[in-house]
């Protein structure tokens, strides 16, 4: 009898997504607990036959074949993760990228669908990519306000929640309905620019990332660097030549005719205006009944006035100004070294902060553009001093913010730009009020060298307007003075065109502007003195494009200018002979060698007098240039207070007194007695001085020259 035996053979091993031994593709699954497991496929073998002859006492039987199959659990378990943060916040100005942020989510347990991202708000969106969740700020949905939502995490088989991240922004954007316009100023007296580079100012920093900033902005240039002529350039936009006012409380002669930006808001436009104000001379600046409402006292006070009329809606035009860092410079210096200063800045800072913040509170601030402008009337130096147009002074911050507003660094700004850029902004044309200050709120070709389009309207670098008083798109003039000498080089011509500004000022007034070229190398003088109008002086290397070399306004307390520069043989520079604003009259420039101060001979024996002849070197400290000088040692012959003058001379003279051959100056006088020239010096018996005596540089002559000493 012949048996048949049939076998089923079963295998199954654990493993990842490999081939099995057999070639077949292992397949993954994912367990109740979300843990990943594999297993192979179930396979039933075929029924065998034997070949050799089977023989048995049993019934001969035949086996079915038998199949096996392998199943998982059903997965019922919720996936779980965890975030790195529960909280963002954000400002946002709209013009710039909307808020994004990428936080880690680490998933502990995988879901056996997916996860479920959402947002509380319909401004926020989230996503979940892998390990990293993502969420985005949706710039056509979110309106100016101050704002909070939420993204939440669920698995997609349950409502419950297994992660959340508040989100709070606060923003000024673009209004999507009706528009009203409304304009924030903030002055911060004595904030001094450059010490701001070192200063922590967080909301300063904010506004900054708003719109247009410099820490580097120019004062007026043709006054004081006070209190009284900067605040009323900055609120008419104006220089110190147009408004009149020339020192604190001179405001009886200031020019009405130069009108506050809150004067043409509320006038011209029909503006309510708020004025919260701690230094109340501002309120003899601002032109009577201008400001709907006012407020004054103590920093907190003027600011805590702010704030509730920011919140109130009931005005559009608004300036505030804070006291505090000017008083803190003056009691201990203009310094970020100082710390009470530093104190006073950054209380300043928190105060323009709840301003803004005012803004956002406001229940109509969705549909409503704003600008913001903080800026200074000056600053200050190590003593606590300001007042003279010093480089030290002239620096002070400005900012530009708002939704409208490009964001830029501002070249060549000035806190007389806040006026017109407030009118502006409110809807009046700046130009044509004819200010000094230039627009701010606008796209504008800041930069005009850079070869790129920087306010998008299709005009690069000089082929845009904004550019046509650029000294990078002006062709200097080709006036060649080559190397001539003397106290007349430039002969009174009456400059007519204002494109060029020194560091020192000039930057209102017409110039000449010519090539000159150094026959030897050493220091030369350059001088004004025989000019009619009221100049500014300054050298640039090589053209009208160069780097200043020297800047003069007034030296040795006259209106004319001069500087000494060192050049090398064959250097050219640029001079150019400027003008204080709305001078008029011609002018003049002289060039002569500087002589070196060593002893020609000796004042004793020369009593009676001597002949002297004019030259064409000078010298030159802290008087006026003496041209054709003559260099005489003197020995004190008694210990005390001696005279030195040059009565009975028949010449305009200059007189100075130095410790030795080029040593420091001691003294030194133009008209002392008439034209004559007197110093008094201390010295002791058998100090050598050095006596320099030339003629007034406008006026070099010959004549017989008297030089006495005496107790």
């Amino acid at each position: 009898m012949r048996w048949v035996y049939v076998l089923a053979l079963f295998t199954a091993c654990a493993g990842t997504s490999e081939l099995d031994s057999a070639g077949g593709k292992k397949a993954v699954t994912t367990d109740a607990t979300g843990t990943s497991s594999s297993t192979y496929p179930t396979t039933t073998t075929e029924p065998t036959t034997t070949t050799e002859p089977t023989t048995t006492t049993e019934p001969t039987t035949t086996t079915e074949p038998t199949t096996s199959t392998s199943t998982t659990a059903p997965c019922t378990e919720l996936g779980a993760l965890t975030l790195d943060e529960d909280a963002v916040d954000a400002w946002w100005w709209g013009q710039t990228a909307a808020p994004s942020w990428e936080l880690s989510a680490t998933i502990t347990v995988a879901p056996c669908e997916a996860f479920d991202v959402s947002a509380t708000v319909p401004w926020l969106a989230g996503t979940l990519e892998g390990e990293t969740l993502r969420i985005d700020v949706l710039p056509d949905v979110l309106l100016s306000g101050r704002h909070t939502g939420r993204i939440e995490i669920r698995d997609v088989d349950a409502a419950d929640l297994l992660a959340s991240v508040e989100v709070s922004v606060d923003a000024l954007a673009d209004p999507k309905r009706a528009v009203s316009r409304h304009v924030l100023v903030i002055g911060i007296d004595g904030l001094d620019g450059v010490e701001l580079d070192s200063i922590e100012t967080p909301w300063l920093d904010r506004l900054a990332a708003g719109g247009g900033s410099t820490n580097r902005a120019s004062t007026q240039l043709t006054g004081a660097t006070s209190s009284g002529p900067g605040w009323t350039s900055i609120l008419t936009g104006v220089e110190v030549d147009d408004h009149g006012v020339v020192s604190n409380g001179g405001y009886a002669d200031r020019n009405f005719e130069w009108r506050t930006f809150l004067d043409y808001a509320h006038n011209e436009l029909g503006l309510s205006t708020m004025g919260s104000i701690q230094w109340d001379d501002i309120f003899d600046i601002v032109e009577p009944g201008v400001l709907d409402a006012t407020a004054e006292g103590s920093q907190t006070a003027v600011t805590d006035a702010m704030v509730g009329a920011l919140r109130s809606g009931l005005h559009q035009a608004h300036f505030a100004h804070l006291d505090d860092v000017d008083g803190a410079g003056h009691g201990h210096g203009f310094l970020a070294s100082e710390p009470a200063y530093v104190d006073a800045v950054q209380r300043a800072d928190a105060d323009v902060g709840r301003m803004v913040e005012a803004i956002l509170d406001r229940a109509t601030v969705a549909d409503e553009a704003w600008l913001i402008v903080v800026t200074s009337d000056h600053g200050g130096d190590a003593a606590g001093t300001h007042g003279t147009m010093a480089p030290d002074y002239r620096d002070v911050p400005l900012r530009v913010a708002g939704s409208s507003v490009p964001v830029t660094e501002i070249v060549g700004g000035s806190h007389m730009d806040v006026a017109p850029t407030a009118l502006s902004f409110l809807g009046l044309d700046p130009v044509v009020l004819g200010l000094d200050g230039v627009d701010r709120s606008a796209p504008r070709e800041g930069l005009c060298a850079d070869g790129l389009d920087d306010d998008g309207d299709g005009l690069v670098d000089c082929a845009d307007p904004d550019c046509d008083a650029a000294v990078d798109c002006w062709e200097c003039p080709d006036t060649d003075l080559g190397s001539a000498t003397g106290p007349t080089v430039i002969d009174l011509e009456t400059p007519t065109e204002s494109v060029l500004g020194g560091s020192c000022g000039g930057g209102a007034g017409a110039e000449l502007i010519a090539g000159w070229t150094a026959p030897a190398a050493g220091r030369w003088v350059f001088h004004t003195m025989d000019a009619y109008r009221d100049t500014v002086l300054y050298l640039r290397d090589s053209d009208c494009r160069g780097p200043e070399l020297a800047c003069s306004d007034d030296h040795g307390g006259a209106a004319r200018s001069a500087v000494a520069v060192e050049l090398s043989e064959g250097q050219r520079v640029s001079v150019v002979v400027d003008s204080a604003a709305g001078a008029s009259g011609a002018t003049s420039l002289g060039i002569h060698p500087f002589t070196a101060t060593c002893p020609d001979g000796e004042l004793a024996g020369l009593e009676e007098g001597m002949p002297y002849v004019a030259s064409e070197s000078a010298h030159l400290g802290s008087c006026v240039p003496a041209v054709g000088d003559r260099w005489l040692t003197w020995t004190a012959p008694e210990t005390g207070r001696w005279t030195l003058s040059t009565a009975g001379s028949d010449f305009d003279t200059v007189l100075y007194v130095l410790d030795a051959c080029g040593g420091a100056e001691l003294a030194c006088n133009d008209d002392g007695d008439g034209l004559t020239s007197e110093v008094v010096v201390d010295a002791v018996a058998g100090d050598e001085l050095m006596i320099g005596v030339g003629s007034f540089a406008g006026r070099s002559v010959s004549g017989w020259l008297e030089l006495s000493a005496g107790l």
